[in-house]
């Protein structure tokens, strides 16, 4: 399988040091999808607070994070502008989780991989809603 002629790949990183010297990077890449509007990802690494990064089209005025504690409006005007695509980056809170990611139609339910072992091989991705 190869990447398609005209295929638009991008990558979104964050790194994070804590007062020990550990390094957490964590992020997506890969294909963009066309028309894509909102993309996000979750780090999971011990000793390190769960952030979530997400990349969002220029397009929309703002995207919310939806957590068990709280929602988080991010407006587009308060973010950077690159490859036509906005992003921003939060840490979670100890105990607290991401929900959804909402941007304009687009809904992605967090379905968290914290409970399957690693060895299963399986992981679930996002689902966009209506």
């Amino acid at each position: 399988m190869g990447w398609p002629k005209d295929g638009d790949f991008l990558a979104s990183f964050l790194e994070v040091v804590d007062g020990e010297g550990r390094l957490d990077s964590s992020g997506i890449g890969g294909m963009r999808e066309p028309g894509e509007r909102v993309r996000y990802w979750a780090s999971m690494r011990t000793g390190f607070p769960t952030f979530v990064g997400v990349r969002f089209a220029d397009g929309l005025p703002r995207i919310v994070l939806e957590t068990t504690r709280r929602s988080v409006e991010v407006d587009a005007a308060s973010t950077e502008s690159h490859y036509g695509m906005r992003f921003y980056a939060m840490p979670l809170d100890e105990g607290e989780d991401l929900v959804a990611i909402n941007g304009g139609d687009v809904r992605l339910i967090h379905r968290s991989v914290a409970g399957i072992p690693m060895e299963t091989g399986y992981y679930p991705l996002p689902t966009a809603t209506d």
